[in-house]
């Protein structure tokens, strides 16, 4: 049974870095900023982020599907979800090497992938920070609010940006996850309805062992 039902648009990345031409096949256009750009403190240059060129997840149970830029080791509590999973709101250039763990039917933790036109190593982070929060203004309309400012974190060594969301109807809240690494990005949705606390520990254990690398091109 596909159950699985993203609160937030995991092609949202996709509109985003269609501001600044990063994401192939892209048809969505974005015009404005969001408010919470106007919070972020980032470099005005870019910092090159440590490179892993392997994964090496070799730990307990190790999710990765096939051909995926990642790796990451199921968190305790948490069962492989990836065959049940249903997204919403994807758009003309879908997603890539989706996975989910779970706790719950609608508390989950989503990868996904897209690839990027240009490499985000050599964007600063500010307008790496701008171009996520220029698509997050269209929040309403695709059915969430941005709750909180953006984050400037790091996932792997790679420049992340978190960002809080909640449905329109209170049912779900996320806290989302972009990761920058050369020409991929991986966003990772930490979705919870019931079951807050074990999501946020799942979320953190995951974030901690996951692996990214930037296929060759």
């Amino acid at each position: 049974m596909r159950a699985w039902r993203c609160v937030m648009p995991v092609a949202l990345a996709v509109g985003a870095l269609a501001v600044g031409a990063l994401v192939a096949g892209c048809t969505t256009t974005v015009t404005g900023s969001a408010e919470a750009g106007s919070h972020l403190t980032t470099p005005a240059t870019p910092t090159k982020p440590p490179v892993r060129t392997t994964l090496d997840c070799s730990a307990g149970k190790v999710i990765q599907p096939k051909g995926a830029p990642y790796c990451y080791q199921l968190p305790s509590g948490f069962k492989d979800a990836t065959g049940q999973l249903t997204l919403n709101y994807q758009s003309d250039n879908p997603s890539q090497y989706d996975s989910a763990v779970a706790v719950a039917v609608h508390d989950v933790i989503i990868v996904a992938v897209y690839p990027l036109r240009e490499n985000s190593d050599q964007v600063s982070a500010g307008v790496l920070g701008d171009q996520v929060n220029a698509v997050l203004g269209q929040g309403e309309s695709a059915g969430f609010t941005v709750t909180g400012d953006p984050t400037q974190t790091t996932v792997d060594g790679a420049r992340a940006f978190e960002i809080p969301i909640k449905q329109n109807d209170g049912q779900y809240a996320s806290s989302i996850y972009f990761v920058f690494r050369g020409f991929t990005e991986v966003e990772i949705n930490c979705q919870f309805a019931d079951h807050q606390a074990e999501i946020e520990t799942g979320c953190g254990s995951m974030r901690d062992s996951i692996e990214i690398i930037d296929p060759p091109r």
